[in-house]
Parts: C-alpha cells; structure tokens; sequence
C-alpha cells in the first residue's frame, strides 16, 4: 500500500525543483550549502500531521482522513531592493504548480483538498542578513489506519 505523506512529500519537492527561478532545492535541511550566490533556494520542511475528522468520523476508524501541514523556505539571498518582487515571482509560479499537478490531487481525497494556508516574508536573520519567504500548505489525505495497526 502507498505511502500516501510520504508521496505527497517525494512529489512536493520535486514540483519545487521545477519551478523557474529556484536554483538549489532541498528537504529537512538546516542549509542549502552554496552559498548566497546559489539563490534563490528552496527548503522543504515535512511539517505536522492531525487527523482531519471529516464529516464526523470516528477518531481512528478504518479508514482516517489526515491533514499534513508542509511549508516551502524560499531562501533569497543577501538583502536588496529587489526582495519583494522576487518572491512575488518565485510565489506566482510556485502555487499554480502544486494546485495544478495531477499527481497531487490523485493522492489527495479531492482536487479541493490542496490548500495554500500562508506565506510570510522575514528579513530578520541576523549576521547573514539573508531574507527569506515562507509558504504553508495544506494536503488532505485518506490514511488506512489498518496498516498502522500491523507495524
């Protein structure tokens, strides 16, 4: 049986390598190594899960619906005048991919259960002065409780 979080994880990044403008790509990691030159770059970061209760299910029937809540680190550099727009760009380009890819939505319980839930700008990192732009998402998902039950 499918690992249905871990799909959607595997796909997620490899939409972010695509997306034009992101340079280096990257999951669960604390640092795209090269340096400010090799940027912008993206950091994906698995993010929790909860169960989503859909339509008053029973908490760990059969089968559950899962809400797993990733976020995408845009890293762009050393600060210039230009941070807004570039985000904007890379921001523009990058949720129209995840809402649009098939293999997504087939791993999702319906094409509605993509959701975009924020996204922040943060131009506070201290000595590297590097800005930054994170963006949440949303991935509903059916898990069969049945197989964890097994491990």
């Amino acid at each position: 049986m499918i690992d249905r979080r871990e799909a959607i994880l595997v796909r997620l990044r490899e939409i972010i390598e695509e997306v034009p403008g992101i340079v280096r790509a990257g999951r669960n990691v604390d640092d795209v190594s090269g340096g400010v030159s090799r940027r912008p770059a993206a950091i994906l970061h698995d993010g929790a899960e909860e169960n989503a209760d859909y339509e008053g299910r029973p908490r760990f029937a059969p089968k559950d619906y899962i809400t797993m809540t990733p976020s995408v680190l845009i890293l762009l550099g050393a600060r210039s005048e230009v941070i807004g727009t570039r985000v904007n760009d890379i921001r523009r380009l990058m949720i129209p991919l995840i809402y649009k890819d098939a293999t997504l939505k087939s791993l999702c319980t319906a094409a509605g259960d993509i959701k975009f839930q924020s996204g922040g700008l943060d131009t506070t990192q201290g000595e590297s002065r590097e800005a930054s732009y994170e963006l949440k998402f949303e991935f509903t998902y059916l898990s069969d409780t049945r197989e964890m039950e097994s491990l």
